[in-house]
C-alpha cells in the first residue's frame, strides 16, 4: 500500500509547498503530500541556466563576460556499476 501512495505521489501536480498535516502519507492526504514533495518554481531555477558541455567553449565565454568557469567531473558510476 505504501509503495501505490509512494508512485501516487509522483503523478499528481503540484499545488502549493505547505508541509501536510500528518507526517503519515496516506490516501486521504496523498494530495498533500504530493504538493508538498514537488519541487518550487525557486528549486527549479538552476534549470534556467544555459550550461555549456565543451570545456573550451564555456572558458572563452568566461573570459569575455570576467565570470569563473564551474567544472564538473566524474570518473565512472558512484553505485560502483561501470
Amino acid at each position: 500500500m505504501k509503495t501505490l501512495i509512494c508512485f501516487l505521489l509522483t503523478l499528481i501536480p503540484a499545488v502549493s509547498q505547505t508541509k501536510p498535516k500528518s507526517l503519515n502519507p496516506s490516501l486521504k492526504n496523498l494530495k498533500e503530500w504530493t504538493s508538498y514533495i514537488q519541487p518550487s518554481t525557486n528549486e527549479l531555477s538552476w534549470q534556467k541556466i544555459s550550461w555549456r558541455n565543451k570545456l573550451m567553449t564555456a572558458v572563452a565565454e568566461a573570459k569575455k563576460l570576467d565570470r569563473p568557469v564551474l567544472l564538473w567531473a566524474m570518473n565512472g558510476n558512484p553505485c560502483k556499476e561501470t
